[in-house]
């Protein structure tokens, strides 16, 4: 009997793909009940290799690596500092042995708070060399910090006013790096420095800039070399430089080879003199420095602490969530069930319960993201790997931004790494050193502090997934990263139904069953999981060299134990969830738009042939004609599938986006494009437009309702998984809408059907994990690889050389991480404003540096009265419902208007005649409501505007009290001085709307009236479809997820009515 064909499970080698998307996922489920095909649960084969684990464990004792089960297990000690108060005397002795904070780092346990220390790999000066040449700067390691420089001018300033808190004495370290107040010759030479790296300026033209301010002021700034030293002594961030294959297969941070170990390329290159140079380098930059200047900055360690006490202490679903799904009675009992962050989900809590860890309000939990990025393409791609950490004590909204980013290094290009875990090794070294505790400095509560930090969440796509988990990869039986679901072969690639074909081949069948598998139907609701102590055993057995490993590495699909699992934070899988950005918008949502274009199931060439043969079979008098030619394929196909959207449906949908394009407002993101034109560059920020706002509406009319129906409650799923809050109820909500789809997807798209079964990728498998990362992480968007985007665009515009982009990359990112923590380092920053002497360049100075960086709130400023010196930052804080544009002088307020006002006053309760309705109002162009979201008026004329942001939903009292959304256009925005008072009002031009379904369009019939400017809810827009202008949100079109549920909307009952 023929064997099934052989598959490669070497996931560095380069193997077939079951999607032509990026980041492609790969997984399986699985149901025992009634199935004649089932084959045993993975349980039950633990007992018959436990004997194998315990001879893998022998031999794994005497190799040579870093990765041992004490590692993966480390036993938590019991004595704390945290559990008692320091004495003075103590916090001098804990604090005289702490160095400054440059590596090595100091490390503090927990039964003496500081009796040893760490370094960390490459430290050793035989195996560091000073930071490449090339990085443009002298950068010394280690060093200790001392304000004094030899490239400073004699006439150099000192700190004459210096404000220092009382510290312990070994702590004078700060005194020199963290607490001296910033002077204006440092403001001045940081804020040229910050032009200069920021905007590519020359050093000649610097040169010639501070010639001219030297001319202009007695403040003379500090030359390029002297600035950066003081940064690199402010700051403490020092980089550590490790060789590395110059091909990126390896990294020599704690290995004596010669040559890599990959590609054979020797390590070293020798100069004219004999002395040895590596290939490459790669770049690490520590974070321990950057946690501690932070944390000593007041303001920043009390929202370190605040945040994480509110979330998961407290809970938190916000008053707009429950007004949507519950009423006000059921407030108290739902408020500890939200969902909000990391810090509410079951991993929290199991590394809280069941490793001890978090046990003190400092600790910090970080999110670890990388993934292959390419930076530029000359012949051939150029890639990098960034290694992205995110500090998950921040908000959500505030961690993601650039400036919160914290990149330890980059792992050179032009290649993706072979061996990715030998880069890891100095990140790995750093954390198990914070998994102990250092040396810090609260300045929220003036105390000293063991500070730890811990990554929990490993966020990355799937190829990177593979190399972070130890997993085969993708063509193996067993992919799925979550559970132990098999795939099936069909002999050239492995798919993962739920439910095998019932028409496999015979020939096919008894390949499979020589093999000695079976063909198993799983239930998509309820999959064999994967465990922890389980993943960690098969990873073992795996590595070593034991008679079956082999068949475990097959059978389970782990290839090795990664350099992570030495963390006691990182726990298989649940540490490693899915992300939305690449399985949404990167492959779900890509792959089933082929479908409805028919182009999903590609014909191949030998078929079009025979069907362009068959075509030519007609008879013309008894002569065979000749075969047409070949046709090119189309981008779009009319099939048989009844989730097929023809051609000229398709053409009709492209006409519609593209003439809606002047009625969305750009606060909305990029415009809408025509996707039959331009839909092989949609991003994955337009395929997630695409899936929430404009295919609920376009393809309403052209999917059967059972199609459509599981469509959008995918498209809920996916809005679920992705919102910044749920309740622990809308997980289990989510899970039967992704259920659901699937049925409806194996019933229509796969059909069970064998020649099909290329359908059942691995990324809509893996649809059925989604609810268990909701349910152990909490919003997908807490840790989406959305924020890499970000970073590859600080990588791409910071890529000045083409010779040697490896190099300037690192220099350039050693540049934007001193200077955007330098602005930590003043720990008494209202010094600024009360002491230096010069206010008006202070504040132009402080603008450049702190204006570009105003999210990080360092500075007083919303607590201050505007002078002189901070006007100019303070008008850039706008508060919701803030009138903008307005006119100086009073205008004529006509008789409509003055009517609504009127009637509207007097609807809300008050007594007024109409005479005391002023005649004359102040008229405003625009409407701040929140988050930079802006209204416009229609009597506003914006220049080079091309998109209409006057569309707004508001919010109305009906006919029985209720309170009901409503739609309209402002037609301009106005005050009116009454009573003394100044009342701010929208003048509106009512949308009437009726509903299709959950979609909302707008009807014929207008009229005006005025509201106050509180009632204005949200920025809308509208997109064209079959002639009808349907109202759209910045994230959707379905009533569901608008900011309040619409049950009802009036149709003839308008607030201060005018025709």
């Amino acid at each position: 009997m023929e064997s099934e064909p052989e598959i490669d499970n070497d996931s560095d080698a380069p193997r077939m793909s079951d999607s032509d998307s990026a980041g492609e996922y790969k997984s399986g489920d699985a149901d025992d009940a009634g199935n004649p095909f089932n084959e045993d649960s993975d349980l039950d084969r633990i007992q018959d290799y436990e004997s194998d684990f315990s001879q893998a464990m022998s031999l794994i004792s005497g190799m040579e690596r870093s990765q041992t089960m004490a590692a993966h297990n480390p036993v938590a000690t019991e004595d704390s500092i945290h559990n008692r108060q320091l004495s003075s005397e103590e916090q001098d002795d804990f604090f005289n042995s702490v160095p400054p904070i440059i590596p090595p780092y100091p490390t503090v346990t927990l039964e003496d708070v500081l009796d040893e220390e760490f370094d960390l790999p490459g430290t050793n000066p035989n195996l560091v060399d000073e930071v490449s040449s090339s990085m443009g700067s002298e950068i010394l390691y280690p060093s200790t910090p001392s304000m004094s420089s030899e490239h400073e001018d004699e006439d150099s300033d000192t700190h004459e006013d210096t404000v220092i808190p009382d510290l312990p004495t070994g702590l004078k370290f700060l005194e020199k790096c963290a607490c001296q107040p910033f002077t204006i010759r440092e403001l001045l030479s940081y804020a040229l420095y910050d032009t200069k790296t920021s905007k590519g300026v020359s050093q000649d033209a610097m040169s010639d800039i501070e010639f001219m301010l030297r001319g202009l002021s007695d403040i003379k700034p500090y030359d390029y070399r002297t600035t950066e030293k003081r940064l690199r002594e402010r700051t403490g961030i020092e980089p550590i430089s490790y060789d590395c294959c110059i091909n990126s297969c390896f990294c020599y941070a704690d290995s004596e080879l010669v040559p890599c170990p990959t590609c054979k390329h020797p390590r070293f290159k020798l100069d004219d003199n004999g002395k040895k140079t590596p290939y490459e380098r790669f770049v690490y930059k520590p974070l321990t420095s950057r946690l501690r200047l932070q944390y000593a900055n007041p303001r920043r360690a009390a929202k370190f602490i605040r945040y994480r006490k509110l979330i998961q202490l407290h809970g938190y679903v916000s008053q707009q969530k429950i007004r949507q799904e519950n009423t006000a009675t059921e407030l108290a009992s739902h408020i500890n069930d939200g969902v909000y962050d990391w810090w509410n989900g079951e991993l929290c809590q199991h590394l809280v319960q069941e490793k001890g860890l978090f046990d003190c309000e400092t600790d910090i939990a970080m999110t670890f993201s990388t993934d292959g990025v390419t930076i530029f393409e000359s012949n051939l791609p150029f890639s990098v790997w960034p290694l992205v950490l995110t500090n998950m004590n921040l908000p959500p909204s505030e961690r993601v931004k650039e400036e919160n980013l914290l990149l330890a290094g980059v792992i050179p290009g032009p290649k993706a790494p072979v061996n990715l875990d030998s880069f890891l090794i100095p990140l790995v070294e750093e954390f198990l050193m914070l998994e102990k505790g250092v040396a810090a400095w609260n300045g929220n509560q003036k105390t000293p502090f063991v500070l730890k930090a811990h990554i929990v969440i490993v966020s990355a796509d799937q190829p990177a997934r593979e190399k972070l988990m130890g997993m085969m990869g993708g063509g193996t039986y067993c992919n799925c990263f979550y559970c132990n679901s098999k795939g099936i072969h069909n002999g050239q690639v492995v798919y993962y139904p739920f439910t095998p074909p019932t028409d496999v081949p015979l020939a096919q069948l008894q390949k499979i069953t020589a093999a000695g598998r079976n063909l198993t139907k799983y239930n998509p609701a309820e999959l064999p999981m994967r465990s922890d102590y389980l993943h960690r055993m098969q990873a073992t057995m795996a590595d070593a060299q034991v008679p079956n490993s082999k068949s475990v590495q097959k059978d389970h699909g782990v290839k090795r134990l990664p350099i992570l699992s030495r963390l006691k934070s990182i726990d298989f899988p649940r540490s490693f969830p899915i992300d939305a950005m690449h399985l949404f918008y990167a492959n779900v949502v890509p792959d089933l738009f082929k479908h409805f274009r028919g182009r999903f199931f590609k014909a191949s060439a030998g078929q079009q042939e025979e069907n362009a043969r068959n075509e030519g079979n007609n008879l013309n008098n008894g002569v065979q004609t000749v075969p047409p030619k070949l046709r090119k394929d189309k981008k779009f196909e009319a099939t048989d599938d009844a989730y097929n959207v023809k051609p000229a449906a398709w053409a009709q949908i492209g006409k519609d986006m593209h003439a809606s394009r002047g009625l969305i407002p750009g606060k909305f993101g990029e415009n809408v494009r025509d996707i039959t034109k331009c839909y092989h560059l949609f991003k994955s920020s337009e395929w997630s437009k695409f899936a929430h706002v404009y295919s609920p509406v376009y393809l309403k009319s052209h999917l059967p309702s059972n199609i459509y129906n599981a469509y959008i409650g995918l498209v809920d799923a996916m809005g679920i998984a992705c919102d910044y809050e749920f309740m622990a109820s809308d997980i289990q909500k989510c899970r039967n809408l992704i259920v659901k789809f699937l049925n409806i997807y194996e019933q229509e798209f796969y059909q069970l059907k064998y020649n099909r079964m290329g359908a059942m990728l691995s990324v809509f498998h893996i649809l059925a994990h989604v609810p268990d990362c909701m349910q152990w992480n909490g919003p997908m968007r807490s840790y989406w690889q959305f924020p890499m985007e970000r970073v590859v665009g600080v990588l791409s515009a910071n890529v000045a050389s083409r010779v040697d982009p490896n190099s300037n990359m690192a220099n350039k990112i050693l540049q934007r991480e001193w200077l955007n923590n330098v602005l930590f380092t003043d720990i008494n920053s209202e010094y600024i404003w009360n002491n230096t002497a010069d206010k008006t360049l202070s504040k132009t100075l402080i603008r450049i540096l702190v204006a570009k960086r105003d999210k990080i709130d360092l500075l007083p400023l919303l607590n201050q009265e505007p002078t002189t010196a901070n006007r100019g930052l303070l008008k850039r804080q706008r508060e919701p419902m803030d009138l903008l544009d307005g006119k100086k002088i009073e205008v004529q307020m006509d008789n409509t208007c003055r009517d609504c006002v009127f009637n509207l006053i007097v609807s809300e309760g008050n007594v007024i005649m109409k005479s005391q309705i002023p005649t004359t109002m102040k008229t405003w162009g625009r409407l701040y409501i929140s988050d930079d979201v802006e209204v416009s008026s229609m009597n506003r004329k914006v220049e080079n505007s091309t998109r209409d942001s006057t569309t707004v939903r508001y919010e109305a009292m009906g006919t029985k009290g209720q309170i009901t959304s409503r739609y309209g256009q402002v037609i301009q925005f106005f005050t009116v001085d009454i009573s003394g008072g100044e009342n701010k009002f929208a003048f509106i031009k009512e949308i009437k709307i009726h509903k299709e379904g959950r979609l909302l369009y707008k009807a014929l019939g207008e009229a005006k009236f005025v509201v106050r400017v509180e009632c204005i809810k949200e920025l809308v827009g509208r997109i064209i479809c079959d002639k009808k202008e349907y109202i759209i949100a910045s994230d959707t079109s379905l009533i569901a997820h608008f900011s309040i549920l619409v049950t009802d909307i009036p149709h003839n009952v308008y607030v201060s009515q005018t025709t």
